[in-house]
């Protein structure tokens, strides 16, 4: 490999773990999860997550997995933005009960409409 194709993937590396970094904060903001809870039960330090978070380190895939068990999200949306399924459908879900039944019937055809865009 030349070194100049060498660097485009360090480059790319590091992209992605700048994003991901990013991604982990958002989603530990979002849960109104503390620096330290969060590291904690991931099993790594709060500096450590700090690093992560502020794309200046990398991280390993056990690291990468636990992240993401902690934070209840699938793994490929940390690396890539990409939602699972299953996790949108289930915060769907949890947003839809905290409806009550007169404003649940004025909330289907707003999603009916959502439902058509692509």
């Amino acid at each position: 490999m030349r070194d100049t194709e060498r660097q485009k993937t360090g480059e790319e590396i590091d992209r992605i773990y700048i994003e991901a970094g990013a991604r982990i904060l958002k989603c530990r903001t979002d849960k109104k999860l503390s620096r330290n809870s969060l590291a904690k039960a991931a099993g790594i330090s709060s500096k450590f997550l700090y690093e992560i978070e502020s794309g200046h380190t990398g991280f390993t895939v056990g690291v990468l997995e636990r992240l993401a068990n902690a934070l209840r999200v699938d793994s490929d949306y940390i690396l890539h933005g990409r939602l699972a399924r299953q996790n949108c459908d289930e915060d769907l879900i949890k947003a839809i009960s905290a409806f009550d039944e007169e404003k649940l019937q004025k909330l289907v055809p707003v999603l009916n409409i959502l439902a058509e865009f692509k």
